[in-house]
């Protein structure tokens, strides 16, 4: 990786976001180094992370309660986050980072950047605006086990490069973007879509199997190079007995179980 600061990065991403959001969902490297010559100061319980601060986690290591004020936190350690109080700033989890967070509420204006492997311990919702979940990698991974994410906020993003699993994945948002790149798979048990095509794929095909109830009240998307796949036990619910339906994604055949060659598509 190349060597920079972590504001340096941030920069890069907000720059990433707002003036070409097409490559946010390609596979893309990070630039942010963690290399022992680079200080940072550690984290430790009942830290509050200000605007202009970087601090850090590393180890083996559970924290009880963390407040995160505009500054920048890296992850590049096995941690535990029970409690996590977000107003403003970034989360980065570097390749060798493992997190395990909270329920979250993103309240505006936050990133949360992950190169490694994040488990959230419940809801995660994402409210005002300038909200970021990026799974930067083909190797990162996102896992919200029954948990839902709520994508409700304004000027926002999700990137999934890697894989994901949700479970319920709620888009409530009228112009926030579901961005899943090349290769990407994303599982989700159910999905809830309020407003037309908030789901895109740039380049090439994306995967995304869904094993409970679709609820789509508005179409899904119009990127043909979503391929998805409707799972023995899943389900068509329908609003006042109508549903737009998927859009122009590729739908299989109900009760697959598996994806075929992406060389067919």
């Amino acid at each position: 990786m190349k060597s920079t600061s972590a504001r340096n990065y941030f920069l890069s991403v907000l720059l990433c976001l707002f003036g070409a959001a097409s490559v946010l969902a390609q596979q893309r490297k990070s630039e942010i180094s963690l290399e022992t010559n680079i200080p940072c100061e550690p984290a430790a319980d009942y830290d509050v992370i200000k605007k202009g601060e970087t601090k850090c986690l590393s180890g083996n290591i559970t924290i009880t309660y963390l407040t995160l004020q505009g500054g920048t936190l890296i992850i590049s350690g096995q941690v535990r986050i029970n409690n996590l109080s977000i107003n403003k700033g970034t989360i980065l989890v570097t390749e060798t980072g493992s997190a395990i967070l909270p329920a979250l509420i993103f309240n505006g204006d936050v990133t949360l950047s992950n190169h490694g492997s994040v488990t959230y311990m419940g809801n995660v919702m994402l409210s005002n605006g300038n909200n970021h979940i990026l799974n930067e990698g083909p190797d990162s991974r996102m896992n919200w086990g029954s948990s839902e994410l709520n994508f409700a906020s304004k000027k926002s993003t999700f990137v999934n490069n890697g894989t994901v699993d949700i479970g319920t994945l709620r888009l409530n948002s009228k112009n926030g973007k579901v961005m899943l790149g090349k290769n990407s798979l994303t599982n989700v048990v159910n999905l809830v879509n309020n407003y037309d095509n908030r789901v895109y794929v740039f380049d090439g095909t994306a995967k995304l199997t869904q094993t409970g109830y679709a609820q789509l009240s508005k179409s899904l998307t119009t990127s043909a190079g979503l391929i998805i796949c409707p799972g023995p036990a899943s389900e068509m619910k329908t609003i006042s007995g109508k549903t737009s339906g998927y859009g122009n994604a590729n739908v299989m055949q109900k009760g697959c179980t598996s994806f075929p060659a992406l060389t067919s598509y």
